[in-house]
């Protein structure tokens, strides 16, 4: 079934595809759930490595998010070609983080 067809205040995130048939995430109260028909895919890589991507990023913001409420400010934030992260705070410190 298309995400057009379903009601869309069920949806926290819709990402356009450039066919119509729309990528979205729906919160179900622990974690956001991939809402998409499969069969109208129109990405440049696999299901999964959406995926995966999505769960780095999100992994990156959650550590960084947190580091801030503990008053660590990163002053930049650099993923690296190996997959690695690195978080260049105010004091100098260097952070490196995998979310693999």
């Amino acid at each position: 079934m298309a995400v057009q067809n379903l009601i869309l205040s069920h949806l926290d995130l819709v990402i356009p595809q450039s066919n119509g048939y729309d990528i979205a995430f729906r919160w179900n109260d622990q974690e956001y759930e991939l809402v998409t028909d499969l069969s109208f895919w129109n990405q440049p890589y696999p299901t999964q490595n959406f995926m995966d991507k999505i769960a780095k990023q999100y992994a990156g913001e959650v550590i960084i998010g947190e580091s801030k409420k503990t008053g660590f400010q990163p002053v930049k934030y650099q993923q690296n070609s190996d997959g690695s992260n690195i978080l260049f705070p105010k004091a100098g410190i260097l952070v490196t983080f995998n979310s693999k």
